[in-house]
C-alpha cells in the first residue's frame, strides 16, 4: 500500500490493481488438460482397471427380505410431527380446504396417534 501525507496525517491508499490476464489465459490451458486426461483414462486397458469387489445379491422375495422380526420403531418428535403435519394436509384436501385448520390438525393428530397404537400392538402381540 502506497502512503500519503496530507497535512501532517497519513493515509494509506490502496495499490493499484493488476489485470486479471493469468487467470483467464489458464482457464483454457486446464479445461486442455482435463480433457487429455480424460482422453488417456478411456485408453487404459481393461486389465489395468481394477476390479470391486463382489457384492452380494440383493433379496429378490418377500420372504428373503422379511426374515428379521419387526422391531418396534418409535419415531422422533420430527418424525411424529411430520406424519401429523401429512395427515392434516391430506384431511383438509378432502374436506376441500372449507373448514378450520386447527380442527384438521386435531383429526390428524388422533389418526396418527391410533395408527401408532395398532402398529405397537400388532408388534407386541
Amino acid at each position: 500500500m502506497a502512503e500519503e501525507t496530507t497535512s501532517g496525517t497519513t493515509t494509506k491508499k490502496p495499490a493499484p490493481r493488476k489485470a486479471a490476464t493469468s487467470k483467464a489465459a489458464a482457464a483454457p490451458k486446464a479445461a486442455a488438460a482435463k480433457t487429455a486426461s480424460a482422453t488417456e483414462k478411456a485408453a487404459t486397458p481393461v486389465a489395468a482397471v481394477k476390479k470391486a469387489p463382489a457384492r452380494k445379491a440383493a433379496p429378490t422375495t418377500v420372504a428373503e427380505v422379511n426374515t428379521a422380526p419387526a422391531a418396534a420403531h418409535t419415531p422422533s418428535a420430527e418424525e411424529h410431527y411430520c406424519m401429523i403435519q401429512s395427515a392434516a394436509y391430506f384431511i383438509a384436501e378432502n374436506d376441500g380446504f372449507q373448514g378450520s385448520s386447527t380442527e384438521y390438525w386435531i383429526q390428524a393428530e388422533r389418526e396418527v396417534a391410533g395408527r401408532l397404537a395398532e402398529a405397537r400392538a400388532s408388534v407386541a402381540g
